[in-house]
């Protein structure tokens, strides 16, 4: 399928794409914006899909991302890059009209209809509320409520300018996540299979891990932030909001329910007894200190380990990488 419009930033052409992506809820028409010739330039491709409005015409592709593109292409000549799971703010709310949107996510895109295979980062437009806790929690669980929110797995690549936001300072306040410390870990995935909680290191990830563990106190609890897992790596993701009873995830179509993804690993060490459960949108790991230091030595030395849980779930981290990493 041949772009309905194609605009040169000298030598960096942007193709718009028009065409129809298809959730649960529906059927939602968007315009693509993707880049050809950023990757001469340092920058892996990208691409911006805009949601088009009930009474916008398919040759009406607006402006505005073109005009935010062209930014873009004169700060990679700069040397100024975008990476995987980095964040553009702006100053303030009204990102390409949308009243509350004022960042951007760069994320692992899915393939665009109509437009050639290659590595592309997605631009995912935030509210401020979203950008605040992208900081204080990671990206899993902004993305998972984005899914929920239009029925969209893994997460919708579409910018919608009129959507509210999905997570505010009440989420962030009554979450476990604001009890306890975090550190996050880019490249880490956290996916139930079965009875275990299985978690994997991307290859640069792995390389970096053993001197972060060294470095974390083998007393205290605290919670690794994940990534958002991709569709290769998990078939659905845990979702929570205040409020919620029980645990929720969004999936695949048809799910599976095999792989379960978490945004966060929660340890506790100092228990009783060993075992895991799942905690809001991520798993928590009660630990003995026999457990918690063996697990220590395990990372330090970059090799796996596996503790059985005597109560609840088995936690089985993986010292292989299993795909590369983000960037």
């Amino acid at each position: 399928m041949k772009p309905i419009l194609t605009v040169a930033i000298g030598d960096v052409d942007v193709h718009v794409h028009a065409h129809d992506n298809s959730s649960r809820a529906g059927v939602v028409s968007c315009w693509s914006y993707v880049t050809r010739g950023l990757a001469r330039l340092g920058q892996t491709e990208l691409v911006l899909t805009l949601r088009r409005g009930l009474v916008e015409a398919i040759e009406q592709a607006p402006r505005e991302p073109i005009e935010y593109l062209t930014m873009v292409v004169a700060a990679a000549r700069q040397g100024r890059r975008m990476l995987a799971g980095s964040v553009s703010e702006l100053r303030s709310p009204g990102f390409l009209g949308g009243a509350q949107l004022q960042g951007v996510l760069h994320w692992p895109a899915p393939p665009v209809p109509g437009a050639s295979e290659a590595p592309r980062l997605q631009l995912v437009a935030l509210t401020t509320e979203e950008l605040l806790a992208m900081r204080e929690v990671g990206p899993a669980r902004v993305l998972g409520l984005l899914a929920r929110s239009t029925r969209y797995w893994p997460y919708p690549p579409w910018i919608d300018r009129e959507r509210a936001g999905v997570v505010d300072r009440a989420a962030a306040a009554a979450s476990v996540l604001g009890r306890t410390a975090r550190r996050r870990v880019p490249g880490l995935t956290v996916v139930r299979e079965g009875e275990s909680i299985v978690t994997q290191l991307d290859e640069a990830a792995s390389a970096k891990w053993p001197s972060i563990a060294a470095a974390l106190d083998e007393r205290q609890p605290i919670a690794l932030l994940a990534d958002y897992a991709a569709p290769e790596v998990a078939d659905a993701c845990l979702v929570w909001s205040p409020g919620q009873s029980g645990p929720e995830a969004v999936s695949a179509v048809p799910p599976s329910g095999e792989r379960v993804a978490g945004g966060f690993l929660l340890l506790l060490p100092g228990q009783a007894q060993d075992g895991g459960q799942v905690v809001e949108d991520g798993f928590a790991v009660s630990l003995t200190a026999a457990s918690r230091a063996a697990l220590g030595e395990a990372w330090r030395r970059g090799g796996a380990a596996r503790v059985a849980g005597a109560s609840g779930l088995s936690l089985d981290w993986r010292a292989a990488p299993t795909r590369t990493s983000l960037n």
